[in-house]
């Protein structure tokens, strides 16, 4: 296998593989360096750490950059890479930018808020970088159109992740339906149950020194910090998600 051919292969099978190392840790086998794909993750808390968990146990990838905005979230990631893979030399970054401007890596991965999905998927794929983009695809449509734009015109492979369609389950459903069980389908209704959570008012403060709170922002509108607004929660506030049914 040539790291051409492994390289444009992974991103369709590495979601699926990673859950079947999980399942079944014989399939782990050794691959000659020269096959394997280097691979660095932006955005490194909640589905970042488990991006960087499934992808570091895959024999074919080697962890070759870290990269998340909070010092904190930085420093955890490196700590659980240096257990899945103790011998790795993996580079740590404030700014994806910095990440992007090195030529060893073959792909990312990015699991940032909502609102960074586009902007960093789009300046990857200008820097050669296949990307494995955490959902929802991006913030709005308009944004999901330039990123196809963006792939075809740089010849690069995205992935979604979406990672319970990469399951068996998922697939036999297809299967079914294509197939007809159930007949013709010419109506689907989609709902979410649940509202989200009663934040109170905004605690506005200085932000942690720790965490760069202007480039979290990044093309939102300006706001003071208030942690409320950041982390998991910026998922119930419109400057930064479509909010949970998005996400859904």
């Amino acid at each position: 296998m040539t790291l051409q051919s492994n390289r444009r292969n992974f991103l369709k099978q590495g979601s699926a593989a990673a859950l079947s190392l999980a399942l079944f840790p014989s399939l782990k086998r050794k691959v000659a360096p020269s096959d394997r794909v280097r691979v660095a993750h932006i955005g490194l808390n909640g589905m970042g750490t488990n991006h960087l968990n499934w992808f570091a146990k895959l024999p074919e990838v080697e962890v070759v950059g870290l990269c998340d905005l909070d010092e904190t979230h930085l420093g955890k990631a490196l700590s659980t890479l240096q257990t899945l893979q103790p011998n790795t030399t993996a580079k740590t970054y404030p700014d994806f930018r910095y990440l992007l401007d090195r030529k060893d890596i073959d792909a990312i991965t990015c699991a940032t808020p909502d609102h960074w999905h586009a902007q960093v998927a789009i300046m990857a794929f200008q820097a050669g970088k296949d990307v494995y983009g955490e959902k929802p695809l991006s913030y709005n449509v308009r944004e999901g159109q330039k990123m196809l734009k963006a792939v075809n015109r740089y010849d690069r492979i995205f992935q979604l992740g979406t990672q319970i369609h990469a399951g068996d389950n998922y697939h036999r459903v297809v299967e079914l339906i294509q197939a007809g069980a159930i007949g013709k389908v010419h109506t689907v209704r989609l709902w979410k149950t649940g509202f989200p959570p009663v934040l109170g008012p905004a605690n506005y403060q200085t932000p942690p020194s720790t965490l760069n709170w202007d480039m979290w922002q990044g093309p939102a509108p300006v706001s003071l910090y208030t942690p409320e607004r950041c982390h998991f929660n910026y998922r119930y506030f419109l400057d930064y998600s479509g909010g949970v049914f998005q996400d859904f």
